[in-house]
């Protein structure tokens, strides 16, 4: 039937949008390390994830998927903003006392793992 067809084919977007934002999420560590480590440092890097992520998330919610169908470069956008703020948050346990520091940057690590559940729960949501 016609509702089949639109299941699929929307699990199948839904999987291309995934595979793309999370290759741009996982390939922009690197570009991001430069820049925090060559090309400007931890507030340059964040400044440029922030402004990724805010990006993506404006197209994001101008997206329609019938006008407007913009989401794999909302998502892709957002994916790679990310990890330029999560690189640069590493700075910030450098202001704890050193018996905190590594307690500060295992929660950052962590709350950026678990950011990464947002795809799986929005591909379970759809």
């Amino acid at each position: 039937t016609q509702d089949e067809g639109t299941c699929v084919a929307q699990k199948l977007r839904f999987s291309l949008i995934y595979t793309f934002a999370s290759t741009c999420l996982f390939s922009s560590f690197l570009v991001f390390g430069l820049i925090v480590d060559k090309f400007g440092g931890p507030r340059r890097a964040n400044c440029i994830g922030c402004a990724l992520v805010a990006t993506g998330l404006l197209v994001l919610a101008l997206s329609d998927s019938r006008s407007f169908d913009a989401f794999p470069l909302a998502f892709a956008l957002i994916g790679m903003g990310g990890p330029g703020v999560h690189i640069s948050l590493f700075h910030v346990a450098l202001l704890f006392p050193a018996a905190y520091k590594n307690r500060v940057q295992s929660t950052l690590v962590g709350a950026f793992v678990l950011s990464g559940i947002a795809f799986p729960v929005e591909r379970w949501l759809i």
